[in-house]
């Protein structure tokens, strides 16, 4: 096929990329020539399917560096000249709008999965509000993982006309055939691998390290749970952004033991069905990916009721929802599900049938696609 259009991807994290946008860049790469600009930290696994552009963004904003990077980016994108650009992550917003004030004809897209302002007050909220209108006023097309995150930009006055929402939200949906409910003896195996009593039961945390993930109060709450409740674990997976490790190792030795913390894993179907719980109890979401990858995995999930969560924790359903920074609320709803488990065995079937229907990967990979191309 003669590949003459070209479609690129900026963002400021190539760990964003690699989890969410990988399927979507390889099955674009049949029909176009396809660029990804990033902060390049590791090799990419599927570099021979497009070509790879580093660019040293910070994520923290620093005006020296900033100027720099969106110097090179500007020599870069001028080189590359695509006919389709593809912003994604707070930080690559700027990038996108300088791209589409210097070249007025590119079809610019932009991608949200959250909003960095949500928690914010004051001055601070009412620039980062501002930035957001500016960017979706020099874009094409507004996209969205979530219809809640379409309704509350509705209900803060931004004009709406440009927004689409991913199939039924989500970023790429879950693959049934991966995420499944294994057999006992499995789940005996991982309690093994992981040095778990057979006995104990699993509270699952997996995501970002990071306080506005709400992993302070998760871990207080657990402390309340663990009180009445011997025979319980708590596992944090996720990269550190936080110095958990340095945390972790300041707790009382009875709650310290029942923690166990990875950094990483290869295979996150294995840990969810590890567990017996999935909390995600962040300060802000956009979707909560995780969330529905483990109800795929028919285990029950505990959300925060904030408006990005509402998309994938129907509460009483497929899990419950927790009054957002109430570390009480929360241990009463962990411990509500730890000791019924006829309850978790009916959110958890209910979540397998929930993301069925509405997060087939196969189903919003062609909407995501359909919506970049059209």
């Amino acid at each position: 096929m003669n590949k003459t259009k070209k479609i690129l991807f900026i963002s400021s994290s190539q760990h964003f990329v690699d989890i969410f946008l990988k399927d979507l860049i390889i099955s674009l790469s049949e029909e176009f020539n396809v660029s990804l600009i990033t902060n390049f930290e590791n090799e990419l696994t599927y570099k021979k399917y497009i070509e790879t552009i580093h660019l040293p963004i910070k994520r923290k904003t620093s005006m020296l560096s900033d100027l720099l990077v969106s110097i090179i980016f500007i020599v870069k994108f001028f080189k590359l000249l695509p006919e389709r650009l593809i912003s994604v992550t707070p930080k690559s917003l700027i990038f996108g709008i300088i791209a589409k004030i210097l070249k007025p004809n590119v079809y610019r897209i932009h991608i949200y999965t959250g909003f960095a302002w949500t928690n914010m007050k004051g001055i601070r909220k009412n620039f980062f509000i501002l930035l957001d209108k500016i960017n979706i006023f020099f874009s094409d097309k507004v996209l969205f993982d979530s219809q809640n995150q379409i309704d509350y930009l509705i209900n803060k006055k931004f004009n709406s006309k440009k927004f689409h929402l991913i199939s039924n939200g989500s970023i790429k949906g879950v693959d049934l055939n991966t995420f499944y409910k294994f057999n006992s003896s499995q789940k005996k195996l991982l309690y093994a691998k992981y040095r778990i009593p057979d006995n104990f039961m699993i509270l699952l945390y997996m995501g970002r390290m990071d306080p506005d993930k709400g992993i302070y109060e998760l871990i207080e709450s657990f402390k309340i749970v663990s009180k009445s409740l011997n025979n319980v674990f708590l596992v944090l997976v996720g990269k550190d952004e936080m110095e958990i490790t340095n945390y972790l190792s300041k707790l009382d030795e009875n709650i310290k033991n029942k923690i166990l913390y990875l950094d990483h894993v290869s295979k996150p179907e294995e840990i969810y069905n590890l567990s017996d719980i999935y909390c995600l109890p962040s300060k802000r979401e956009g979707f909560g990916m995780a969330i529905i990858e483990s109800c795929a995995c028919q285990v029950p999930v505990i959300g925060s009721n904030i408006f990005g969560l509402r998309s994938s924790v129907i509460d009483n359903y497929n899990g419950l929802l927790f009054k957002v920074d109430d570390v009480e609320d929360l241990a009463l709803k962990i411990k509500k599900l730890f000791k019924d488990r006829n309850l978790r065995k009916f959110l958890g079937k209910n979540g397998r049938e929930f993301v069925k229907k509405n997060f087939n990967n196969n189903e919003v990979l062609n909407s995501f696609k359909n919506l970049i191309i059209e």
